[in-house]
């Protein structure tokens, strides 16, 4: 075997790193931070939701089982 055939190509690198200003730790603390107020408002939303199907039902089941207020 020649040394051509044992010799490994140079690494191209296809994508080099940017360097970023960011700190990747605050990045993260801040994505986690986005992600629980997000499901502290869908939480909200569907307690909302459901308190108005309550009503809702609440309201309806008046109108068919109650008396006329004729």
């Amino acid at each position: 075997m020649s040394t051509f055939e044992l010799s490994r190509p140079p690494q191209i690198q296809v994508h080099p790193s940017p360097k970023t200003r960011y700190n990747p730790r605050m990045v993260y603390t801040l994505g986690l931070f986005g992600m629980h107020l997000l499901e502290i408002a869908f939480f909200a939303g569907l307690v909302g939701s459901s308190v108005v199907v309550l009503i809702s039902f609440i309201e309806d089941g008046k109108e068919l089982f109650g008396k006329d207020e004729n």
